[in-house]
Parts: C-alpha cells; structure tokens; sequence
C-alpha cells in the first residue's frame, strides 16, 4: 500500500509538471494556432540569431500561410522617475510591432493597442502598460492614457494598459 501511494505521489507531481509546462494551452483565443518563426544567419562564421526588422517586414509581406506574423524583443529599459516622489526605475519591456495584440486576438483592458504605422520609424512613440506595472507604478489611475512616461531618455505616450493576468 505504502508503495502504491509513494507511485500515485510520484505520478501526479510529474503529470502537475508536465500539465503547467507543457500541456496547457496558452492564454490566448485559439492559441493552437499560434506558431514561433526563428531563422538564424550564419555569414563569416558569426551567426546572427535575431530577427531583423526587415525579415518581419518580409514575412509580414510575402508570408500567405498565415493569419498575421507579429514581432517581439524583450528587453529592460530604464523607466524615468515621472514625479519627485518617485525614482527611476529598471524594468522588462517589449518591442513589439503594431499588430501584436491584433495577431494574439487580444486587447487592452484601458485604452486602446498600437496603431497601424505606430511600430515605425519617426513614429511618436506610444506604451502600452502591463496591469501590474499600472498599479504598482500609477496606483491604478485610469486617467494614465494619454500621460507621457520617459524610457531610456525617450518620451512615450502611453495608450493603454493589458488586463490582469496577460504576459
């Protein structure tokens, strides 16, 4: 009996895992249908692993097989202190092209996403917030759309804000 259980335990700690990391879908409507493009370049001996912004432009051009093709690049960013009473700050950030949230079939929860054409360059420059930085940074104000925010000595109008719970 003690083994049987110490095997049940065993089995469904691996299934739990598996479950969480592997299994469950994504976030995201018909997330099944959802794929990653990754291409690397190899020129010289020195590989290249990142997409460029021309090769999503080419994808996004030529590219008949599929609904959308969107772009991201994580990275941190220095977020400006916007008052006296608060300090700068290092946070995640993506880069995104314009059509992200239109390709994942979601939308802000405040605001509005990125427009077409906002994801180029001499664009002025808008932010989307996560809700977590929302309310950690600006106590869940909703008059934030609109405001301006500085990230890496760049100045943003943020646009919107993302629901609770999207990564």
């Amino acid at each position: 009996v003690l083994t049987l259980a110490l095997g049940i335990g065993a089995v469904t700690a691996v299934f739990s895992i598996v479950n969480g990391v592997l299994l469950r879908p994504l976030p995201y409507p018909r997330s099944d249908r959802l794929v990653a493009l990754r291409h690397s370049l190899e020129v010289s001996g020195v590989k290249d692993a990142d997409q460029s912004d021309a090769s999503v432009l080419l994808y996004q051009e030529h590219a008949r097989a599929f609904d959308g093709i969107a772009a991201s690049r994580y990275t941190d960013v220095n977020l400006a202190a916007a008052s006296e009473n608060d300090r700068a700050e290092r946070v995640s950030a993506a880069t995104v092209t314009a059509n992200l949230f239109d390709v994942l079939r979601v939308a802000p929860a405040l605001g509005r996403g990125f427009r077409a054409g906002e994801d180029r360059v001499g664009a002025s420059p808008a932010a989307i917030l996560s809700y977590a930085l929302w309310q950690r940074r600006f106590r869940g104000d909703r008059s934030v759309i609109g405001q301006r925010m500085v990230t890496d000595g760049v100045s943003r109008e943020i646009v919107g804000v993302m629901g609770k719970g999207f990564a």
